[in-house]
């Protein structure tokens, strides 16, 4: 039978190629889609020599003249497993809508080799579909460690190689301080739109998939008032859990769900995760299981898990009332039905809560649907502390804000969009932008060769040739104990069946039918981040503070 799939968002970006044969007549042009994820600080790229599937477009070093590859015999963390890649710096760029280029160079590139998947490799590649060619991770390589899952079975094909241990600079924001040695932060906002539920062999047409403000938010789309701070904490993976370390966990402080006539709360803390790359909400199995056995008429039903045998799914009446509220210090941010019940058509509606059949996994995700309620802040500081910052949207069809297309911006946009489809995933990229008009010596081949041999990424015996225009990274400083608060994932939250005042009731919206689309995302890139303070803690009714960027009313200032 046919499983309805629901699709994921991409992001499409001209790629640039100046070939070698065409440096006297001009450049071609290729156009990449890539996904977003928080849960890496890599870029992830399909090479043409390693990758078999003719429908993605893959990215050949050779054509470009300002590629270097680095490594082509190395191992590097992909979603928690090691896998045999080769290592690429690159000049890479975003198009933007004027078709002028917000460019950033020596870009580290990971292009995999070995198409052993994991797990929950195989199981985002559901949703991803087969024409993303790319991931690009917002991440900072803090935590970039692989995991010892127990469904991480395989491993590289040559044990004995090295593994590539990257740090902040090869992330993008990394690049950004190394290109802006004054700002104090990186900080970029999510305000997305619901992932698309279709049946199986429905056409897509195109539509908004919301927007990323890269290096400053837009108060417009947030309530400035009402935001809720928390640190990224160093925490490490549940052991033998199913999800990878990430540079943007944090800890929350429950939740809630009202359905019809009843109510759930849970008051222990969580290790929550907010990613784009996942689609539902998945938590640990009992707690997952405990709210559907207080929704009548739901039913346990796998063939809809959005990650294969990694999540268990259910199916619920499509005209079921239920909210599912996250709360964060004194603040519950809740969705309603419209975000929970996914209509797949025929009578057929899933629910939006998703547990883990791993019972070793106690962390929480929070994926697009979710993340499409709310108005995300992402900020890394200079020293290597990062906070995230989680507000009401602007909702109100009278606002500015709430038609992102009409706002008057002063700023870029990068129009992009949404593919389904199953295949393979393609740990992938961002598109590379080669520019060969702004060409730059920076470091002789023997400082460059020094670099990476302190790095383990060339050996003594390697032959590095002259890098053309390439210089490397900087060591990074190690962070300093203020750059979070340390913290294990804690034991699973005790759910109770008690009031909370915080959530209104159900919504009597009923359910609508499926919008069958394909999102178009616009990412806008905004002034350059202020200069700001460090942060130390952010707990509590403390959360309301001052924090880097920002005033004390939650707004950005530049």
């Amino acid at each position: 039978m046919g499983v309805s799939m629901v699709r994921m968002a991409w992001f499409s970006c001209a790629f640039i190629v100046l070939t070698r044969s065409q440096q006297s007549t001009g450049t071609s042009k290729q156009d990449f889609n890539f996904t977003l994820s928080t849960s890496t600080g890599f870029i992830y790229v399909a090479g043409t020599n390693d990758y078999a599937n003719n429908a993605v477009t893959t990215y050949n070093e050779t054509a470009s003249t300002t590629s270097h590859v680095l490594r082509n015999d190395i191992t590097a963390n992909i979603l928690g497993q090691l896998t045999d890649v080769a290592v690429v710096k690159e000049t890479c760029g975003f198009v933007t809508s004027d078709s002028s280029l917000w460019s950033y160079e020596n870009q580290t590139i990971i292009l995999p080799k070995d198409q052993t998947q994991s797990a929950l490799q195989q199981s985002l590649s559901m949703q991803l579909g087969s024409e993303i060619s790319g991931i690009v991770g917002l991440g900072t390589n803090r935590r970039s460690k692989p995991s010892s899952n127990s469904w991480n079975t395989s491993s590289p094909s040559s044990t004995s190689q090295s593994v590539f241990q990257p740090d902040l600079n090869d992330s993008i924001a990394g690049q950004f301080f190394l290109r802006s040695p004054a700002s104090k932060n990186f900080t970029f906002g999510m305000a997305l739109e619901p992932p698309i539920a279709s049946a199986s062999g429905q056409s897509v047409t195109g539509t908004n998939a919301g927007v990323l403000h890269l290096l400053q938010p837009d108060t417009q789309f947030y309530d400035t008032a009402s935001v809720s701070w928390v640190n990224a904490s160093v925490t490490e993976p549940t052991n033998n859990g199913t999800l990878p370390q990430s540079d943007w966990s944090v800890i929350l402080d429950g939740w809630v769900m009202n359905g019809e006539g009843s109510e759930l709360t849970s008051k222990g803390q969580i290790v929550g995760n907010f990613d784009p790359l996942f689609t539902n909400i998945y938590m640990p199995e009992d707690q997952a299981t405990l709210i559907h056995t207080e929704i009548f008429g739901s039913s346990f039903h796998n063939n809809y898990s959005t990650l294969g045998n990694l999540s268990k799914a259910w199916t619920v009446p499509c005209d079921t009332e239920l909210t599912f509220g996250l709360v964060i210090g004194s603040q519950t941010f809740e969705v309603d039905r419209s975000i929970l019940v996914i209509d797949h058509g025929n009578g057929v509606c899933v629910s939006g809560i998703e547990g883990w059949t791993n019972i070793f996994e106690s962390q929480y995700m929070f994926g697009s649907r979710f993340l499409s309620s709310v108005y995300l802040i992402f900020n890394v500081a200079s020293s290597g502390a990062q906070t995230v910052g989680v507000a009401p949207r602007r909702m109100d069809p009278s606002s500015p804000s709430s038609n992102p297309a009409s706002s008057k911006l002063d700023v870029d946009a990068i129009i992009g969009g949404v593919i389904g489809g199953t295949a393979i995933l393609v740990l992938a990229l961002l598109a590379a932008s080669y520019l060969h008009r702004k060409y730059k010596t920076l470091l002789s081949t023997e400082r460059v060769s020094d670099y990476y041999r302190s790095r383990g990424v060339i050996n003594d015996d390697d032959d590095l040739k002259s890098p053309g225009y390439i210089e490397p990274f900087m060591l990074m400083s190690p962070l300093s104990a203020a750059a979070a608060a340390a913290a294990t994932s804690p034991a699973t939250g005790t759910a109770s069946r008690t009031p909370h005042q915080g959530l209104r009731p159900p919504s009597p919206k009923k359910s609508s039918p499926p919008r069958v689309s394909i999102p178009f995302l616009e990412i806008r890139n905004g002034a350059p981040a202020p200069q700001a303070s460090d942060i130390a803690d952010i707990s509590g009714e403390a959360r309301d503070r001052v924090v880097d960027g920002f005033d004390s009313d939650g707004s950005f200032t530049a």
